[in-house]
């Protein structure tokens, strides 16, 4: 995982992300790690604003709604 264009100093390539499924009864749980991104306060508050974000969309699909849409879309993160 990283930026081409470098948008913050993490290459590509540079930092990893682990999924891991485990079935729990009827459902799955989700163990998510993102190691290697640089210790700065704009990254680490970027990335974890991105990742719940997005991990709020993978919800609504998981539970069968439908996705509303994604501001984010076209780029323009919020």
């Amino acid at each position: 995982w990283g930026w081409e264009p470098q948008v913050y100093p993490i290459a590509p390539g540079s930092t990893t992300v682990e999924i891991t499924l485990t079935p729990d009864g009827a459902g799955t749980v989700m163990h998510f790690r993102h190691s290697g991104l640089p210790n700065l306060p704009e990254v680490t508050e970027s990335h974890g604003s991105g990742w719940d974000h997005y991990f709020e969309r993978l919800a609504i699909l998981a539970a069968g709604g439908d996705l509303p849409y994604d501001p984010w879309r076209d780029g323009a993160m919020g």
